[in-house]
């Protein structure tokens, strides 16, 4: 599906995952990042202007916040959002958290911000790798279609998956070389060495509808081959996503077509597997991957008066926390705190089907008990951070943002 302007929007409002690392070009190669940033763990960076002040004082114009995020080690914060009078209205913002610094990126995002070390942004066709120590980018020329992509964890090379193949970006020599040439091929979650991607692969067998299925395996970035894993381990051929849970050991592959999902929990070692069933109800947000922490959560989506809802939370393969929670609600947003206790936006809706109140919520998986952080206001665009270290959570409300801490 070709990028367009409306496209681009709705990315901008879904946000969604990537692990990356950004480091310091020097005399054509890849050089480790030296950072000032060790200030932000000892500064309450919920004082700073862009979130207590209003964006207006920071110069910026936004009718409405879309996706915002914290990086994974909480020194930088990005926001994008829509200013409708705008020729090109989506906008995206990077804001330095130890200084308060805000600068606007040159471009849309084009997915989640899991990365401390790398915005990826996409601006007409170009797909854009916007270096957050230097502030320089690396313009990579696309077709526009552009679906995901993640950068090697030594920070040389970009894979990311078009409707030609998997294309791979050296960061040194700037050029780009396609690892495959078919549309269902995908390389998602880099393993630890660098050379290798874990992917799936057009197996040729058409899929109604789907178009033709797929195979999980490895990528071998140097050879540009492919080594089926496990033949059979997923027995749904719709593969659309594969992150990690644990790197290099538990993979999260998300399978489905259209709206529909299902999902698996996989030791890519053992070839030990959880079928998690059917997640379509969770594709708001109600799933959340948290390697740093080696955690997964999942948090079933609306349901009838008298349905079961749970929520569960994962180490690995092994479910370590569980609760059964009010139907009726709709949950979205989903961050894990610990593996005690995760936050979510919560909307309830009436008999007629209309939301009629919205909340910040913390569920306690010891008590079992939801508990509201922050009334909102019903019936607009909602978008939830959270920085981990800190323990403090940003949520947006129209062209507002507002903040807290955890108790």
């Amino acid at each position: 599906m070709k990028i367009s302007i409306k496209i681009l929007i709705i990315v901008v409002f879904l946000g969604v995952a990537i692990l990356l690392f950004v480091q310091v070009l020097k005399d054509n190669n890849i050089s480790p990042l030296l950072n000032d940033e060790t200030a932000v763990k000892s500064q309450d960076i919920s004082t700073l202007p862009i979130f207590t002040n209003g964006l207006i004082t920071q110069g910026i114009e936004l009718d409405e916040i879309g996706y915002h995020s914290f990086s994974p080690d909480g020194k930088y914060f990005v926001f994008t959002g829509i200013k409708d009078s705008d020729l090109i209205p989506a906008k995206t913002y990077l804001v330095k958290l130890s200084t308060g610094e805000v600068v606007k990126l040159p471009g849309v995002l084009l997915r989640g911000f899991e990365d401390s070390r790398l915005v990826v942004l996409f601006k007409a066709k170009d797909l854009v790798l916007y270096n957050i120590a230097t502030g320089e980018s690396d313009n990579i020329a696309t077709d526009g279609n552009i679906f995901a992509g993640a950068l090697s964890p030594d920070g040389t090379k970009y894979v990311f998956n078009t409707l030609e193949g998997v294309m791979l970006y050296d960061r040194n020599t700037k050029k780009t070389v396609a690892i495959s040439t078919t549309q269902y091929d995908g390389a998602t979650a880099w393993l630890e060495d660098s050379n290798r991607v874990l992917g799936f692969k057009d197996n040729g067998k058409k899929i109604f509808d789907a178009g033709n299925g797929r195979e999980l395996g490895i990528w071998d970035i140097n050879s540009k081959t492919f080594s089926p894993l496990m033949p059979n381990t997923i027995p749904v051929g719709t593969i659309r996503n594969v992150t990690w849970v644990i790197p290099d050991t538990v993979a999260r592959i998300n399978t489905g077509w259209d709206d529909s999902s299902h999902d698996y929990l996989l030791n890519i070692k053992t070839g030990e597997i959880v079928d998690l069933g059917d997640t379509s109800s969770s594709l708001m947000g109600g799933m959340k991957d948290e390697p740093r922490m080696d955690l997964f959560a999942l948090v079933r989506g609306y349901g009838d008066l008298d349905s079961t809802i749970t929520a569960s939370v994962y180490r690995g393969l092994d479910k370590t926390t569980s609760a059964i929670i009010p139907s009726k609600y709709i949950r979205e947003n989903l961050h894990i705190v610990d593996q005690d206790s995760v936050i979510y936006i919560r909307k309830h809706l009436s008999p007629t089907q209309t939301i009629d109140n919205t909340a910040l919520i913390k569920l306690n998986f010891k008590t079992g008990a939801e508990s509201v952080l922050k009334e909102l206001e019903i019936n607009v665009y909602n978008s939830l951070s959270l920085n981990i270290e800190q323990k403090i959570w940003v949520v947006s409300s129209k062209n507002k943002f507002f903040v807290g801490k955890l108790p």
